[in-house]
């Protein structure tokens, strides 16, 4: 079977097949193998006869992707909706952030109950801790007259989730599984201060090191590690275009500009790449940063770096250059293979454990796979090529044969309800919310475990539900069996509804002019990293600092009392100089004066206080006088390279 010039894999054919049948269906295939055709297929198939059809992704890098490739696809068809951006949301082909799509289900469901097909992106992120329980909310709810296309990273327990896909949607459910890829990979592994080792190598060098039986990998202070890389045996072997995986972000630009001294690229071909640079920069308005001339500096040798701390305009130019070709070796954390389909002959992982915000261990099996997925590019390369860097006290050879050569760990349940959907269920179900608890992942995975282990599981969630339903009572959010006015506010204002709320009806939103809203809004959404610098704000960027945050901790003592295992955010001023410099007319480049927080995530930061602004506005009455401060504050928050939109119109 062809399909747009290509000819399809025996994956492809089997999902179009379903897609005619008009079936649910999971696609699991390794990275880069193709799943995206499948997607727009749906598409296709759903704009030929005039039905809408929405695609949902775990982060916004890779709405925006999508919703640039789509429009490409199907012109004038294609619409986004993230937290903070609106373009052409009426749009029959509709991309979303996960989490809006669950939002729409409960708030507009209109808006998206006649989709002909809802595909769901990466939908092992079901695994994701804080976010998991929003793909299982949405899957719970998506409206029956909806076909489901579920595209995942290859999983070791794909049936347990299309069995309970099945169940609790009480539909067929095609399973479609491809563990070969189309370009094979050969793994290589770097040992420092020794070089490239074979399998069998390595084993007899973890011999000759000192390796207790039981090694327990806690939170250690690790020696800086060294400039002692695969990089030239892989410039020699012509293993180029590369993409460097380091999970710092120093990291990242530390190994960029010290291997700036590799000059990679033809006259020819750094003439082609520094103009594309230079347009690019020009078109996004970046030119003159300080930035941009960093990155130029590197790009002119075919090297780059990406990670989140940079701007969103430095990243996506960073892409483009790299998805032209002519960047050589980019360096970059590990978002990069998520949100940002952009293949290389080689991959390299500067090392294979790594902090994961409890302990310093070897990388899960599937986020190798993930990223270890980039290297070969399809009809370009035979082989793929994946170098593992490991240091000396990492050689524990059944941990690196578990990260590197094992099936992917399964999906496991997150489900939490959040404050919002049980606002919005306990409106539609009452008590039968509690069924929904019975109806999850994990209690239908649990069911193959002992009796005992099921029932525990389920209690526990009971509790939390249990604890949250006394939280919304014991404020005021609900009232014999219904949402009050409170709590219909606070179901409009999902993320930080129960914080967002108790600061509108305690009068907190109101006592504010719009800079130091806006202070209050970031203080709200974010939290801060450790080390940072932050200077002191003015005391009138601040003047309910102290009540508010007793305010949040007294919310948080409440939900532990009621048991609540995961209590809201506290409150974060940290921020509040460079908020206030911003909210007031600052240039972007002048807010280092008040932090040293990267540039990308005081950019994040904004871009999430925004959309808590929008949601605030879209929650009060139309007559109160918050209204116009709220939309002042947004105006002076959402401009230059805070506009989230600004890249997708240009």
């Amino acid at each position: 079977m062809e399909y747009r010039g290509f000819s399809l894999d025996r994956f492809q054919e089997e999902a179009f097949r379903a897609i005619d049948a008009h079936r649910s269906l999971i696609v699991a295939a390794p990275t880069g193998s193709g799943k995206t055709v499948i997607a727009e297929y749906a598409i296709e198939k759903a704009v030929a006869v005039s039905r809408p059809v929405i695609y949902t992704a775990p982060i916004k890098a890779l709405s925006n992707q999508k919703f640039r490739d789509f429009s490409e696809r199907f012109p004038g068809k294609v619409g986004i909706v993230t937290g903070d951006v609106s373009l052409n949301p009426d749009a029959p082909v509709l991309i979303m952030t996960t989490e809006i799509y669950r939002n729409s289900l409960f708030e507009s469901p209109d808006r998206v109950a006649h989709a002909q097909y809802v595909i769901f992106d990466e939908i092992h992120f079901l695994s994701d801790i804080e976010r998991g329980t929003v793909w299982e909310e949405s899957i719970l709810f998506a409206p029956a007259e909806s076909r489901l296309l579920c595209l995942s990273a290859t999983v070791s327990n794909l049936e347990d989730l299309a069995g309970w896909i099945r169940e609790v949607r009480g539909e067929a459910l095609d399973v479609i599984l491809e563990k070969t890829r189309s370009v094979p990979l050969r793994h290589i592994f770097y040992l420092r201060g020794k070089g490239i080792l074979s399998w069998e190598e390595l084993k007899s060098a973890a011999k000759q090191k000192e390796h207790p039986r039981h090694r327990h990998r806690q939170k250690q202070k690790r020696h800086k590690q060294q400039i002692d890389t695969a990089l030239p045996h892989l410039v020699k072997n012509h293993h180029l275009p590369c993409l460097y995986f380091a999970f710092n972000r120093r990291r990242c630009e530390e190994l960029a500009f010290y291997y700036r001294r590799l000059d990679l690229l033809t006259n020819e071909e750094r003439s082609r790449l520094t103009d594309l640079f230079d347009r690019l920069a020009a078109k996004f308005g970046t030119a003159r940063s300080a930035e941009a001339a960093r990155m130029r500096s590197l790009v002119e040798r075919g090297i780059s770096f990406h990670h989140a701390g940079l701007l969103p305009t430095t990243k996506e130019i960073v892409e483009q250059c790299f998805a032209s070709g002519l960047v050589k070796l980019l360096f970059a954390t590990e978002t990069f293979a998520m949100g940002v389909n952009m293949p290389a002959r080689a991959v390299v992982f500067d090392n294979l454990v790594k902090f994961d915000g409890v302990q310093i261990d070897f990388i899960p099996s599937r986020d190798f796979q993930q990223m270890a997925g980039r290297a070969g590019r399809r009809g370009k390369d035979k082989t793929g090529f994946v170098y593992a860097t490991l240091e000396w006290r990492d050689l524990d050879p059944p941990e690196i044969r578990r990260s590197v050569f094992s099936e992917p760990e399964g999906v496991e349940s997150q489900f939490n309800l959040s404050y919002t959907s049980i606002l919005s269920l306990y409106a539609r179900l009452g008590a039968g919310l509690f069924d929904t608890v019975q109806r999850s992942f994990g209690v239908y995975q649990a069911r193959r475990a002992e009796p005992r282990e099921r029932e525990r599981l389920a209690k526990t969630w009971m509790d939390e539900l249990k604890g949250k339903l006394a939280v919304l009572r014991k404020l005021g959010y609900l009232d014999d069996g219904h949402a009050t006015k409170k709590g219909e506010f606070a179901r409009k204002v999902s993320g930080h509804e129960l914080v967002a709320s108790e600061l509108y009806w305690r009068g907190f939103w109101h006592a504010l002019d719009a800079d130091a809203l806006n202070v209050l809004a970031v203080a709200v959404v974010t939290e801060p990293k450790k080390n940072e610098w932050n200077a002191p704000p003015p005391p009138e960027a601040i003047p309910s600092k102290w009540k508010t945050v007793r305010m949040v901790q007294d919310l948080r003592h409440l939900e532990t009392r009621h048991g609540v295992r995961l209590p809201v955010h506290e409150i974060f001023y940290d921020s509040a100089a460079a908020v206030y410099a911003w909210s007031r007319g600052s240039l972007f480049e002048q807010l280092s004066q008040y932090t040293s927080q990267d540039p990308g995530d005081l950019v994040r930061a904004f871009r999430q206080a925004i959309q808590l602004l929008r949601q605030l506005r879209e929650a009060i009455p139309r007559e109160d006088p918050l209204g116009p401060i709220l939309k002042e504050a947004e105006t002076k928050m959402n401009r230059d390279e805070v506009d989230a939109e600004r890249l997708l119109r240009s």
